[in-house]
């Protein structure tokens, strides 16, 4: 299968160089000091461990979890989990998924960067007041880097991804390809304007990178789907009324709208 170029209109460059920035540094970022994730829902049970050499022990409403820590759903039929991050984005989680929280750092220092090593995790981004977020989902096969958005991923068994946006927009790339987008990355602790990117192009031999190096702009209302091996699909358009049908979906939408009502 022939991955075609994606085509980004004129309006939504500028939103590609944005999200550009928070990709360029996903896919090998150091940890660096920052708040921590609250606990703000529990239905069912979930474990955390600080790190891999530690033992998994139970996780309880308003615990308190930093950066580096593994968290894992127990596998049940209603299982969730809700974790409000620093700025008051929020993860959720449907068991039996399970995520490290590598980074939970204001933008200038990294921003947030989640691994989502097994099943869905529902973001609910909120804007910054620059319009450039540094709030990331690294999966095996893909990188996410968004701004304001509501999305939902879900790693399967066999490492495919698939992403559903609600709103906003989010920018996926590949490992590869976010490890090498430098286009606005400052080298410094000073935040440079992001800078236009120029569109995935087809790589010269030898390299033979054409299908596993690429870039794309997802927007709102639409799905992708990304093979085991790492290959991207086409975006394609989803009905709302569909997705109402989801349970999962249609909790996470109505928990968003409630809880942005009171804020």
């Amino acid at each position: 299968m022939e991955i075609g170029r994606p085509r980004l209109p004129g309006g939504w460059r500028a939103g590609a160089a944005a999200l550009a920035l928070a990709l360029a540094s996903a896919a090998h970022a150091a940890p660096m000091p920052g708040g921590v994730a609250v606990v703000s829902l529990l239905q069912g049970a979930a474990e955390v461990r600080p790190d891999t050499a530690a033992a998994w022990r139970p996780l309880a409403l308003h615990d308190r979890i930093g950066r580096g820590a593994e968290v894992r759903m127990v596998p049940s039929a209603e299982g969730r989990l809700e974790l409000t991050l620093p700025d008051r984005s929020r993860l959720r989680l449907k068991a039996p998924a399970r995520i490290r929280l590598d980074t939970l750092a204001p933008a200038e220092r990294g921003g947030v960067l989640l691994r989502l090593l097994r099943g869905h995790a529902w973001s609910s981004v909120r804007k910054a007041l620059s319009g450039i977020r540094h709030y990331r989902i690294a999966t095996g096969t893909a990188v996410l880097g968004v701004r304001g958005t509501r999305f939902d991923t879900a790693v399967a068994p066999d490492r495919s991804v698939d992403v559903r946006l609600f709103t906003g927009s989010v920018g996926i790339a590949s490992p590869s390809r976010a490890d090498r987008v430098e286009q606005g990355v400052p080298t410094t602790g000073a935040v440079r304007p992001p800078r236009e990117i120029a569109a995935p192009r087809e790589i010269a031999p030898p390299r033979e990178v054409s299908l596993h190096d690429w870039l794309l702009v997802l927007k709102s209302m639409q799905r992708l789907h990304i093979t085991a091996d790492g290959t991207p699909g086409r975006p394609a358009a989803m009905e709302m009324a569909r997705q109402m049908g989801d349970p999962w979906i249609r909790w996470n939408l109505e928990r968003d709208r409630r809880l942005n009502g009171n804020e």
